[in-house]
């Protein structure tokens, strides 16, 4: 696993729009659907199909800097660059957009 992160990491830091950015945000986004699938129960993690890039990206960015609290939502998004973050927001829209 620590291998498909850091070389998700390392190309994360190519410029969004380009091949190697979006490789690495389906590889660090390739965890999230496990926990935030098209539907999960009342009392589970949010959903995010559906969301748009800007709010996930404000979420995370709140976990990261601790002024939302999560089970290990904080942990995992301190883990994350802001341009991870950036390019997580942007591919996680785009795969799971309202129908």
């Amino acid at each position: 696993m620590g291998g498909v992160v850091a070389s998700a990491s390392a190309t994360a830091q190519e410029p969004p729009g380009t091949q190697a950015a979006t490789t690495a945000s389906a590889l660090l986004a390739a965890s999230c659907s496990g926990c935030h699938a098209e539907q999960v129960s009342e009392d589970g993690p949010t959903s995010l199909y559906g969301r748009n890039a800007a709010d996930i990206r404000t979420e995370l960015l709140a976990f990261k800097s601790g002024e939302r609290e999560g089970t290990v939502m904080n942990r995992i998004a301190r883990g994350y660059s802001e341009l991870e973050i950036e390019l997580l927001s942007n591919y996680i829209a785009a795969q799971w957009p309202i129908d």
